[in-house]
């Protein structure tokens, strides 16, 4: 009498196992990587909404500068002053950054340890100022617009005197005239491909002509 016995070799039960082992492997990993590929892809989006709401802040600011003369008895110039990496103006501020009237803002990069940051200084433009220093308004905390910035570059298309033609600047310093055009440069750590340039016209490109706004020290501010 013979009796037939249904089972599985050791080798076959070592065989099953070491597939099994590899399929999980396999699905471990590719579980492991669609997740990196998801937070790298909200990481990417993420940065760039940074960028971009820093862009149309930079372009929003700038668009709005006012021209304001500042007369005291030392100086009579425009409230501008650009350099390569630097900016300095006079524009409102929208509500949720102070609000009211007018600031002077500075635009730079400031250091933080290992990384750069696009920071926003700013202060009230107030007649009884004994000086009208546009270099450093550092009177409230820094804003940092977007961080881990390698490089911002700032250029000014005007003219510079009454017989030149106008022409691209990497620096502006007239003292009663705003450049025609602001082109900013930004260029982050973190983007191989760089961050689209942001091109701003001016509202009011020259003073001459133009509805100027007067500061007196001491006195309320004029608007003619």
């Amino acid at each position: 009498m013979c009796i037939n016995s249904s089972g599985f070799t050791l080798v076959e039960i070592l065989i099953g196992l070491t597939l099994l082992s590899l399929i999980m492997l396999l699905l471990f990993s590719s579980l492991h990587t669609a997740g990196k590929s998801w937070s790298s892809g909200e990481a990417k989006i993420t940065r760039t909404d940074e960028l971009r709401l820093a862009s149309n802040f930079i372009r929003q600011r700038l668009s709005q500068t006012v021209p304001i003369i500042r007369i005291s008895k030392n100086e009579r110039r425009i409230a501008f002053k650009g350099t390569g990496d630097e900016i300095n103006f006079v524009a409102p501020l929208p509500a949720h950054r102070g609000g009211g009237g007018l600031y002077l803002l500075t635009l730079k990069l400031d250091n933080d340890r290992e990384q750069q940051h696009l920071v926003l200084h700013y202060q009230l433009a107030l007649p009884e100022q004994q000086t009208f220093n546009i270099t450093s308004p550092e009177k409230n905390e820094p804003t940092i617009l977007a961080g881990n910035i390698n490089q911002i570059k700032f250029d000014y298309f005007g003219s510079t005197g009454i017989d030149e033609a106008p022409r691209w600047l990497d620096h502006w310093n007239v003292p009663d005239q705003l450049p025609q055009m602001i082109r900013v440069k930004l260029s982050p750590a973190d983007l191989q491909n760089g961050w689209p340039e942001i091109l701003i016209g001016m509202q009011t490109q020259a003073v001459n002509g133009q509805p100027q706004f007067f500061q007196f020290a001491g006195h309320d501010q004029d608007t003619r």
